[in-house]
């Protein structure tokens, strides 16, 4: 049981920023750390110890619970070393604790902590109970072996002064069985050196572990003399079947622990849910040898439980189980609200008659006897007051109680794992109903852009192009006395022209023709020369040709980022220089636009646009992520600024 790590994986599970895990000395006079990670791991010395007197710790310990704190938990010590206000980190504290003692705490700190759920709470109380459980059963192996030091010790200074000492016989196995050693071919029946010691040891029971009652015990009858190396040797014996006890029970509990610890693991992966639930059930069963597990899912809608992953079981009935809340392993579900075994007779026989016969069947086919197993663990998948599920296995060899707390701590992480990919699935669902919502916007856009410009064009254009030829046609018509009226009518034509200028730019702006006519190569280069070219600044243009055109929605996209920074280059950016290329390589379109201007800081501007720009780059964003593509902004201030657009095309469109 390695504290550290323990402390390092309970961080990762709370997706905290740091921790530590403090164990109370024998008196109870100090907390004294054993583990630290983040900041706290190079805390100063005088945060090695802490008083567990104070308000603080005096609670958590007398009440067993957590509590989470707002701002800082050790005053100055942390922010005078590290240089940095931890006033807005949050700290949960929890107890260790073991058999109704507290053996120390566990500390967790992170801005996300200041707003923790109660199912988190109650995630960290049930890890942190597990590691007083894990610390307590080190701490009693380790004063076992040192007494089976001892015992050695007296036992070698024995053997050096001329006895015998024997521990094990495996013949006494067969003549406790038969209670008549006479009858038995028995070496240690006959030999003069037994000792009633030997069997005290060897046959101590569960019933009976501290000591054996030796009355009647033939072999204990034939060399009763008792000396203090006999009883040493019983006292030795005992001590080895209860060490060897405690060592199981604390390699158990121990591969409990470390199964959690992997389930949380998986559950914490960026598998889909499906995936990680049946891998959990795969950890299960390596674990729980001969058992077999199903996780059930509730739907409410529905009102009906389903099968989602299961171990020991043949998925393929599984599959057709639909099982009412009242029903088998349900109804046991909904009427507790933590985990329970289902161990009497009575219990499992009230759970058969609960079955209908279809689910009966298609159980029985899953695996036979299921629908009577014995040891049932059944743990309901609770967040908040909300059902999500059961969690429920059968057939547990030799049945604890650790067993049925590790079950619904890990049906409690189950819990949050569901609930975690219900809201992303949610969330997925929302952002690809705002992204069709924006691409219909987005087109929609497009089309009024094309239908204005062609209008201002057809209408507007052709309007003012008749205006500026009467105007002409009025001037030349006039008689040469009229100089005044002539002057008049050209300076008329003059600003017609200069109106239909105006409208011929704000056509191009809006969707030019040069694009929907000959592609998106020839218009890139048109229109950087127009802008560019127009404010002075120095054109590297790199533009592979096409060999066919691209869909228009792509050609569209990629004109109007090249559009959006060339505009921000001549408003913004002060640049001399600006490099252009557009290739298409492995099937996707990359163009980079590269400039020596004064930069920027693209994570403030992009995070929060405002009226001084950033909406812009936002809208070439959504555009590029509309076509599964990836836009990146790369600039600093006084180093120019350099943006690289990837848009994937297909197989069916190469360079």
């Amino acid at each position: 049981f390695q504290v550290p790590d323990v402390l390092e994986k309970t961080v990762v599970i709370m997706e905290a920023e740091g921790g530590a895990i403090y164990l109370l000395d024998e008196i109870g006079s100090k907390l004294a750390v054993a583990a630290r990670r983040g900041e706290l791991g190079e805390a100063p010395d005088n945060l090695q110890i802490l008083d567990p007197h104070t308000e603080v710790f005096s609670q958590i310990i007398a009440s067993g619970n957590p509590v989470v704190i707002n701002g800082l938990l050790f005053g100055t010590a942390i922010e005078e070393l590290t240089g940095e206000n931890l006033e807005d980190k949050a700290y949960a504290v929890a107890p260790l604790r073991s058999k109704g003692k507290t053996l120390g705490v566990i500390i967790l700190y992170g801005t996300n902590l200041d707003d923790i759920k109660p199912e988190t709470l109650r995630l960290l109380t049930a890890m942190s109970d597990e590691i007083g459980i894990g610390i307590d059963n080190a701490l009693s192996t380790r004063k076992l072996r040192e007494a089976s030091a001892e015992i050695h010790q007296l036992l070698n200074k024995a053997i050096a002064s001329g006895f015998e000492v024997w521990f094990e016989n495996p013949y006494l196995v067969k003549c406790w069985e038969e209670k008549n050693c006479e009858k038995v071919d028995c070496p240690a029946y006959k030999s003069e050196n037994l000792r009633c010691w030997q069997v005290a040891g060897i046959f101590a029971t569960d019933e009976n572990p501290e000591r054996f009652t030796h009355v009647g015990c033939p072999v204990y009858q034939k060399n009763c003399q008792r000396d203090e190396i006999t009883a040493i040797g019983e006292d030795f014996n005992n001590m080895m079947f209860l060490l060897a006890k405690k060592e199981g029970q604390l390699v158990r509990n121990n591969v409990g622990l470390s199964t959690l610890v992997q389930c949380a693991q998986i559950l914490s992966s960026t598998d889909n849910l499906h995936n990680k639930l049946q891998r959990v059930m795969n950890a299960l069963s390596v674990i729980l040898p001969g058992a077999a597990g199903i996780l059930f899912l509730y739907h409410r809608d529905e009102l009906r439980f389903s099968v989602e992953a299961s171990f020991g079981c043949d998925a393929e009935p599984l599959s057709q189980v639909s099982l009412q809340p009242e029903e088998w392993i349900a109804g046991a579900a909904t009427r507790v609200d933590e985990a329970a075994a289902i161990c009497a007779v009575h219990e499992v026989e009230d759970l058969e008659e609960s079955i209908s016969i279809i689910n009966r069947d298609n159980l029985e086919k899953a695996r036979s006897g299921l629908t009577h197993s014995s040891n049932i663990v059944c743990a309901p998948l609770f967040l908040g007051e909300v059902l999500m599920g059961i969690l429920s296995l059968f057939d547990v060899a030799d049945l604890q109680a650790m067993d049925v707390s590790l079950t619904q701590t890990l049906a409690d992480q189950i819990a949050v794992t569901i609930e975690k990919d219900r809201l992303y699935q949610e969330l997925r669902h929302r952002e690809r109903g705002r992204g069709e919502l924006l691409r219909k916007l987005i087109t929609a856009q497009e089309e009024e852009r094309k239908r204005v410009a062609r209008e201002l064009h057809d209408e507007a254009g052709q309007a003012i192009t008749a205006l500026m030829m009467s105007t002409s046609m009025a001037a030349a018509s006039l008689p040469e006395d009229m100089k005044e009226e002539q002057e008049k009518f050209l300076e008329t034509n003059r600003m017609a022209h200069d109106v239909l200028s105006q409208i011929r730019k704000v056509i191009l702006e809006l969707r030019p023709a040069v694009l929907d006519d000959l592609g998106l190569v020839p218009a890139i280069r048109w229109y950087a020369k127009q802008n560019l070219g127009g404010a002075n600044i120095d054109i590297n243009l790199e533009l592979d040709t096409l060999k066919q055109r691209l869909p228009t929605e792509i050609e569209v996209t990629v004109f109007r980022v090249a559009q959006e920074a060339f505009t921000n280059i001549v408003r913004h950016s002060k640049a001399s220089k600006v490099e252009v290329k557009l290739s298409i390589v492995d099937s996707t379109l990359e163009l980079i636009i590269q400039d020596n201007g004064k930069g920027f800081v693209p994570g403030s501007v992009l995070e929060e646009p405002g009226l001084d720009g950033g909406w812009g780059l936002r809208g070439m964003q959504e555009r590029i992520v509309l076509l599964s593509g990836s836009l990146d902004i790369e600039s600093k201030l006084g180093k120019g600024t350099t943006i690289v657009a990837q848009i994937p095309l297909g197989d069916d469109i190469h360079d």
